[in-house]
């Protein structure tokens, strides 16, 4: 029987366990578990950001890797990083590595907890997922991809030293990784990380720190065992200690420190027309943070368990079932009490080939979640082939889970005393997606439409006054649209020369108020350059962000402009050795407040020099 290539949102559902990859029409994506994927095959908004891309980043960290991705915003402190999605609040969108979730403070999962060595790739599906991952995948999924599979004796050194051009925030960043291969069947692979980054005054007039100082260790292993021809296991540990400190407005000394644990076990068979994933995972998250006002602990457990079968019915038609669970335990000093959750889920998805040309996608899953109730979400999706042209059109139902915090929080802020509501629903929304692909052998383009309508958002209110304190709590009272249209080009001039330009528009509305919703562009150009004659790189970077809606830090909300643009150039002095140095924000421009995450950590304020070896034996 042929094995017909599957969409990859049904890919990225296995959890990528033992998988290869192969390059199709200039785009590595997944030949998950023997299938080969070609990216024209993928009916959802997907972007692969590949080797290609991440050897444009300097100080290669995760939340660098994606801020080049088509509507994408990410700020990055050093001791967070938040990623928004067309423009949706960081909190919709779902991060995952090798298809899991990681646990953090608060509850949260935060893109800098991840050790950059280890990632392959990074698959970006923007639009709600929720058929396939369940809860907080309204606005799309970053799906980062550790190195897998058996492979040769390896090592390597990397180091990254860079500095603000004031000779502050110095920063180094050190890795060293290798490879065992025990035998034909058994691999080992390792890394061990340290990040580094000294303390940083926007004022230097000012007391207060904008950025942390910055110490992070990460650690981690895998294997790979051939079981038999078609069995494969894949089992990863990781550490992280986060211990970064600041110093408050008022003088007081601040800090983050947060140790994460991570172990998962990933099992593949591979049949004669049937695939079986089944994986396993722990994390824990200790944390403890002090912002200025007082010490806030986390302790967070998840322990997640997926099942997918995969049956290829006949030649045109393919069915999956899949099955999960997901224990969560989190105590923070500021709830009201400890807190459980367990959610249990199945999915059913079918992909049929009407025609030799016509493609269907239909899905639905069931979640139970122990202290809201269930959710019901639908997808359905055509996509039609002619010549090098794709035409997709397609709806998808989509709902975040109320946070921790919304549901059990007791905390100040100022002048606000805020209690969580234990009886919140989960926010929903149904999102229509029309598109059309063209890809040929030097030039690549799509354009995207979309439209979400959310419900059931989860808003603060306040319950009483009393005196000039607030008393503030959570409802759904809100709603909310959000739309807009993407664009995109890459062309190869020759192969030493290639260009990719996006453009995204967005147009967002309050239903509540009928105004902007706040943090996000109204039109944002991404440009990028590349340019490799023989063993030299040159790597050119910008994004434009035109009419940003955001709070001013006088006079409430504004629109702005900015502009930043990042050079890197590098030398591959020979087969072991690669040397190269790089400005990010070239032209010297502040973060706009607006731009920048109320809790300071807006990432770009000066110009950023840094350089670097990569030795590879």
């Amino acid at each position: 029987m042929r094995f017909k290539a599957l969409c990859l949102s049904v890919i990225l559902s296995s959890h990528l366990v033992a998988t290869d990859s192969v390059k199709l029409d200039s785009v590595v994506v997944t030949a998950g578990l023997g299938q080969e994927q070609s990216i024209d095959d993928v009916q959802a908004s997907v972007e692969v950001i590949g080797e290609k891309e991440i050897k444009t980043v300097g100080f290669k960290t995760v939340p660098q890797m994606l801020k080049n991705a088509q509507s994408i915003d990410v700020k990055d402190s050093g001791s967070y990083a938040d990623v928004r999605i067309r423009g949706f609040d960081s909190d919709y969108t779902l991060i995952l590595v090798d298809g899991v979730r990681r646990t953090g403070k608060y509850g949260k999962s935060s893109l800098v907890s991840i050790a950059a060595e280890d990632v392959e790739r990074i698959e970006i599906i923007r639009g709600p997922m929720s058929v396939l991952y369940g809860a907080d995948a309204l606005a799309g999924v970053v799906n980062i991809i550790t190195k897998k599979g058996i492979q040769e004796d390896s090592f390597g050194l990397s180091v990254v030293a860079g500095m603000y051009g004031g000779e502050e925030r110095k920063s180094l960043n050190t890795r060293v990784y290798g490879t065992i291969k025990q035998s034909e069947n058994v691999s080992h692979a390792f890394t061990l990380e340290s990040r580094n980054q000294e303390k940083y005054w926007e004022d230097r007039s000012s007391v207060g720190t904008t950025l942390n100082e910055t110490d992070q260790i990460f650690l981690a292993y895998s294997n790979t065992i051939l079981l038999s021809g078609s069995d494969t296991l894949t089992n990863r540990l990781e550490f992280t200690n986060q211990d970064d400190d600041g110093i408050s407005s008022r003088g007081i000394d601040t800090y983050e420190k947060e140790k994460r644990y991570q172990a998962s076990s990933a099992y593949n068979r591979v049949g004669n027309n049937y695939i079986f994933d089944a994986n396993i995972a722990y994390g824990y998250s200790d944390a403890e943070v002090h912002r200025g006002s007082g010490v806030e602990t986390t302790k967070y457990s998840q322990l997640e368990l997926n099942t997918y079968f995969r049956h290829f019915t006949t030649d045109y038609m393919t069915n999956i079932l899949g099955a999960g669970y997901r224990y969560e335990t989190i105590d923070v000093s500021m709830y009201t009490k400890k807190a459980h959750r367990y959610n249990a889920n199945t999915f059913f998805q079918n992909e049929l080939d009407i025609t030799e040309n016509l493609t269907s996608n239909i899905g639905v899953r069931y979640d139970y979640f122990s202290d809201f109730g269930s959710e019901v979400t639908p997808k359905v999706s055509l996509a039609y082939k002619l010549d090098d042209f794709v035409f997709r059109a397609g709806y998808a139902a989509g709902y975040k889970a109320p946070g921790f915090s919304q549901m059990y929080g007791y905390f100040t802020r100022g002048p606000y005393i805020i209690s969580g509501s234990p009886d919140l629903k989960a926010e929903e929304s149904d999102t229509y997606e029309l598109s059309v692909n063209y890809r040929g052998e030097s030039l690549s383009a799509f354009a995207t439409y979309h439209y979400s309508s959310i419900d059931n958002l989860i808003n603060s209110h306040t319950v009483r006054r009393v005196g000039r304190t607030s008393y503030v709590s959570y409802r759904n009272i809100d709603k909310a649209t959000i739309s807009g249209v993407e664009l995109g080009l890459d062309y190869d001039f020759t192969k030493e020369l290639s260009a990719g330009v996006s453009w995204s528009y967005l147009d967002t509305e309050d239903k509540q108020d009928g105004g902007r919703l706040t943090g996000s562009a109204r039109n944002t150009f991404k440009v990028s350059l590349a340019y490799e004659p023989g063993d030299f790189g040159f790597y050119f970077n910008l994004r434009r962000y035109m009419d940003y809606y955001g709070p001013d830090e006088v006079s409430g909300n504004s629109n702005i402009n900015y502009t930043i643009a990042d050079v890197k150039a590098s030398y591959q002095v020979n087969k072991n050795l690669n040397l190269f140095l790089g400005v990010n924000n070239l032209f010297d421009k502040e973060m706009p407040y607006s731009m920048q995450s109320r809790n300071g950590m807006g990432g770009d304020y000066e110009r950023y020099y840094y350089i670097g070896f990569d030795l590879k034996l």
